[in-house]
């Protein structure tokens, strides 16, 4: 439908602008509202009690930030050319180059979303102008160098400490996935600034995410899914809408099955930090969202119908008591939608 095609250039307008998502425009293409700034639902102010918590003391791995990650759902959108690019760029990036070689001029096109997920500080660091000539792409540095490694080395810091807390060695691509997920939608602030339709300042990059933990929907699934990425969990970030509003969520696909994870919700709908884990299209659809399509970075093997209820047990939970590794397994222990203890085991 054209509505959903209107909705992705709209979201995409709204990363690119740093601003919250926008009003769904109709199938003419009008926004309901003059608004270009999107509140999640009604339920946004109703945080949860844990929203903006600090990460564990407790440190289980000692993982070093790969500047260099990318996933087999950005190789289906973009082409083995588009990675070889992209790392140049990071390259140049990290040692404070002007130039970078590319591959084809239509990766140079998609740096701004490609970076979104791969290299979020990209757009704290370089104008938007890339001059290309011959396989020569020229950079314009918006910082100076020594401020362009500070904001590299904070963003580097910031992915350590939630998979140093979150991560082991041993640990599976599985148990990953939940500990990343829960250590770090727990320490989110969803900016409320957003809400209001005067403020058209408000940074909504996945950068300010990851170092702040705040920021809006788009905000919060690049930033986990370049989290998963580090983790070697293939993901992205896809798209919805209800009537009103637009919405964006994380998708991951782990052990050859689909699934969505939702850091915002963790955060606005009093989440424990997994009630939105590994949930699918029907849930967001009893949400009244529609799930789109396509994943923001398009992935032409993805059609939006994501069905596997493997993750159901923990869908809205109610409070966790304690999470531990035990005898190879994560064993979560935790109160139910319906108020009933519970317990969740994974293998590790």
């Amino acid at each position: 439908m054209e509505w959903k095609k209107l909705m992705a250039v709209a979201l995409a307008a709204s990363v690119c602008l740093g601003i919250g998502c926008t009003k769904v425009p109709d199938a003419k293409g009008e926004s309901g509202s003059q608004s270009t700034v999107l509140n999640i639902g009604e339920s946004v102010p109703n945080q949860s009690s844990e929203n903006g918590s600090d990460l564990p003391d407790v440190v289980v791995g000692n993982y070093k930030w790969d500047p260099y990650v990318w996933g087999d759902s950005l190789t289906r959108a973009y082409g083995e050319s588009m990675k070889e690019t992209t790392f140049n760029l990071i390259k140049a990036l990290i040692n404070g180059e002007e130039t970078f070689e590319y591959v084809n001029e239509s990766d140079i096109w998609n740096i701004p979303l490609v970076s979104l997920i791969v290299c979020p500080y990209y757009d704290k660091i370089i104008t938007g102008d890339i001059l290309t000539k011959n396989g020569t792409a020229t950079l314009t540095y918006k910082v100076s160098k020594d401020e362009a490694k500070v904001i590299i080395d904070d963003f580097a810091k910031s992915v350590e400490s939630v998979l140093n807390v979150s991560v082991a060695e041993g640990d599976s691509d599985e148990v990953k996935a939940l500990m990343v997920h829960y250590n770090f939608s727990k320490t989110l602030d969803y900016d409320l600034d957003a809400l209001d339709d005067s403020n058209m300042d408000i940074d909504a990059s996945p950068y300010r995410a990851m170092v702040e933990r705040i920021g809006i929907c788009q905000s919060f699934a690049f930033a986990l899914a370049h989290l998963y990425l580090q983790c070697g969990v293939d993901s992205n970030a896809a798209m919805g809408s209800s009537p009103k509003y637009a919405h964006m969520w994380v998708y991951m696909k782990l052990n050859g099955e689909e699934f969505f994870i939702d850091p915002t919700w963790e955060d606005t709908h009093n989440g424990t930090g997994l009630s939105f884990f590994g949930i699918d299209t029907a849930f967001y659809n009893s949400e009244e969202y529609e799930v789109g399509p396509y994943l923001y970075l398009e992935d032409s093997s993805y059609t939006g119908n994501i069905s596997s209820s493997k993750y159901k047990a923990l869908w809205k939970m109610q409070k966790i008591n304690s999470i531990e590794r035990k005898d190879g397994k994560l064993v979560i222990d935790f109160v139910d939608a319906s108020g009933n203890n519970a317990t969740f085991e994974v293998d590790n």
